[in-house]
C-alpha cells in the first residue's frame, strides 16, 4: 500500500505513460504492478474492474480479428487498467485536498481539492446506491430490462442530484466562498519511495530502447 498520495499520484501518471508507449513499457507496468500493489485485493472495493476488464478483452478480440492489431492493444489498456484500479482502491477521503493545496495553494488548491473529494464520494454514492438497486432486484426477482434499467437510472441521477443540493447548501450555510485555510499532512513510509523510485525506473525503460541498457551486437 503506498500511503502518500503525491509518490502515489505521481507513479500512476508514469506508469499510465509508459504503458500507453508501447508494450514493452505495458509489461513492466505490469510487474510493477505485481510488485508494489496488494494485486486482486484490489478489485474488492466494487465490481466495475471485472467489468472494465471484460470490455478491454472484447475490444481486444474484435480489433485482433479485424486489424489484426488487438493484441498490443490488448496489453497497454490492461496496464492502465491495472494502474487505475490499484490508484483508485487506494484513495481515501480527503486525500485530493491536501494533494491541492500541496500543489496550488490554499486557494486554488483548496477549491480543487473540495471539489475532487466530493466527486469521489459522490461517485462511491452512486456505487452503494447502485448495489441496493441489484439487491433489491435479486430479492424481488426483477428481470434486467430496458424498462427497469431507465427506471434505475433515473433514481441514480435524481439521489446523485439531491445530495449535491444537500453539499451545496451546506457550504452556503456555513459561509464558503472561496478557498480557504488548509494545512496538507503526509504520511510517507519507505516503501513509498520505492515503489516511486520503480515507477520512474519503469518509465525510463519505456522510453529508452533496450539496447541503451544491454550491449548489443
Amino acid at each position: 500500500m503506498m500511503n502518500d498520495i503525491r509518490i502515489r499520484t505521481g507513479a500512476a501518471f508514469i506508469l499510465s505513460l509508459a504503458a500507453f508507449l508501447n508494450t514493452t513499457g505495458a509489461v513492466a507496468v505490469m510487474l510493477w504492478w505485481l510488485l508494489f500493489t496488494r494485486r486482486f485485493k484490489s478489485f474488492n472495493r466494487s465490481s466495475i474492474p471485472i467489468g472494465s476488464i471484460v470490455m478491454v478483452s472484447a475490444i481486444t478480440l474484435i480489433l485482433q480479428a479485424l486489424y489484426g492489431t488487438g493484441i498490443s492493444y490488448g496489453i497497454r489498456m490492461s496496464a492502465i487498467l491495472l494502474v487505475a484500479i490499484w490508484l483508485w482502491s487506494e484513495q481515501q477521503p480527503g486525500e485530493f485536498l491536501h494533494l491541492g493545496v500541496w500543489l496550488f495553494g490554499r486557494r486554488w488548491g483548496f477549491e480543487l481539492g473540495v471539489a475532487a473529494d466530493l466527486a469521489m464520494l459522490a461517485f462511491d454514492d452512486l456505487l452503494r446506491d447502485l448495489s441496493r438497486i441489484r439487491i433489491a432486484w435479486r430479492i424481488k426477482s426483477i428481470q434486467l430490462t430496458a424498462g427497469n434499467l431507465s427506471k434505475a437510472a433515473i433514481v441514480l441521477v435524481r439521489r446523485t442530484i439531491e445530495r449535491a443540493t444537500d453539499t451545496s447548501e451546506l457550504l452556503a450555510v456555513r459561509g464558503y466562498q472561496r478557498g480557504g485555510s488548509f494545512c496538507p499532512a503526509f504520511h510517507t513510509e519507505s516503501g513509498d519511495f520505492l515503489g516511486g523510485i520503480a515507477a520512474v525506473a519503469v518509465g525510463l525503460f519505456a522510453i529508452i530502447p533496450v539496447s541503451g541498457f544491454f550491449i548489443l551486437p
